[in-house]
């Protein structure tokens, strides 16, 4: 399991385990937190 954001993004740590007591999942709609990266999925991108 890897850590990319939050308190602890980055650390070294070892010998860690994380306990996930419950997960919950929300299905966003369509217009709702979707960038442009997100809607150009299988499409080329370009930058400069």
């Amino acid at each position: 399991m890897a850590s990319s954001a939050g308190p602890l993004c980055d650390e070294p740590v070892w010998g860690v385990a994380f306990v996930i007591d419950d997960v919950e999942f929300h299905k966003a709609t369509d217009d709702e937190h979707t960038s442009e990266e997100e809607k150009a999925d299988g499409k080329q991108i370009r930058t400069a």
